[in-house]
């Protein structure tokens, strides 16, 4: 069964429990004391770029994701919870019943969990790949096969890099495939 509630901070609006917004009938002020009358309606919502459903409420409104608008009517959010969970995965389905509370954590995990977010497979790009290096394993190959105590100044000089960068390659903490 369908249930409208008043979606807060905008009185002319209702918002149901499977996910619809409608306008509630009421005057419209128009010029010299005169008024129109707007019927109620249910509005139409648009997908928006990230796959959320969308509404426009007021004329010049903002767009509002229609399931924050349902958990804030329907849900109770104790904890303060910032983000809003679909259960199922599927991004249109605003039933209240599919719909949680949630830290932007939980739902990161929660993607994980249900396949929606795949874990990247690529490594993190080191040594000369990475776009900041100066030095090529050749030169790190060089520096460990010819540095000796209280060469690091030197060295760091001639490759134009730290004297902790030469340390760091020499105790292998950096440079270790």
């Amino acid at each position: 069964m369908e249930i409208f509630k008043e979606i807060i901070g905008f009185e002319n609006y209702l918002i149901s429990n499977l996910g619809r917004v409608k306008s509630i009938s009421r005057k419209i002020p128009c010029k010299k004391n005169s008024f129109r009358i707007c019927k109620e309606k249910i509005l139409k919502n648009k997908i928006n770029k990230n796959g959320y459903l969308s509404i426009q409420m007021g004329k010049n409104g903002k767009q509002k994701l229609i399931h924050r608008l349902v958990a804030l009517s329907f849900i109770p959010n104790p904890e303060n919870k910032y983000s809003v969970n679909h259960i199922n995965g599927i991004k249109n389905d605003n039933r209240v019943e599919n719909l949680e509370w949630c830290t932007q954590s939980e739902n990161q995990l929660h993607a994980y969990k249900i396949g929606l977010q795949k874990v990247s497979k690529h490594k993190r790009a080191s040594g000369e790949k990475q776009g900041s290096s100066k030095l090529k394993k050749n030169d790190v190959i060089y520096i460990r096969k010819n540095y000796k105590k209280g060469m690091g100044i030197s060295m760091s000089k001639q490759f134009n890099v730290s004297q902790t960068t030469i340390l760091n390659i020499i105790n292998n903490k950096i440079w270790n495939d």
